[in-house]
């Protein structure tokens, strides 16, 4: 079982920073859109946006239950694995400050900033990518 959790993990970091990175590259692109064009591209960024989530929730879901699962506690795992966390929870925070000013605009029937969420989402994959380095040497 332990394994089939850690599989479901490692396609969660997948399906996120795959996301995620596609979404930045769609963002680089809708600069040069047409404004037609701009409105698809819009349209993909906030699916790629959502599937990132998706990736970052199944991240903390199986992530959590290795953890009840090894019976070791957060500080057992070491200083490494504490950065790694720490990575993840900033990421997690810039994912949802992302999804409420989409949520948010929506609402209001405006565009979302895409100028600032394409900065949050840069920050996110550095910050998601730094967990993954961090996790490999916390699991080394």
């Amino acid at each position: 079982m332990f394994e089939l959790i850690k599989i479901v993990h490692f396609l969660s970091i997948v399906v996120g920073i795959g996301a995620g990175m596609a979404n930045l590259v769609a963002g680089a692109r809708l600069k040069f859109s047409q404004p037609e064009q701009a409105k698809t591209v819009a349209a993909y960024r906030v699916t790629m946006a959502q599937i990132s989530t998706i990736g970052l929730i199944g991240l903390w879901l199986t992530g959590l239950a290795m953890m009840a699962m090894s019976g070791a506690d957060f500080v057992a795992y070491g200083a490494v694995f504490q950065w790694k966390i720490g990575a993840v929870v900033v990421l997690s925070i810039i994912s949802a400050t992302s999804n409420t000013m989409v949520f948010r605009a929506k609402r209001a029937g405006k565009p979302p900033n895409f100028m600032y969420l394409s900065r949050l989402g840069m920050g996110a994959q550095i910050c998601a990518i730094a967990a993954l380095i961090l996790a490999v040497f916390a699991f080394s």
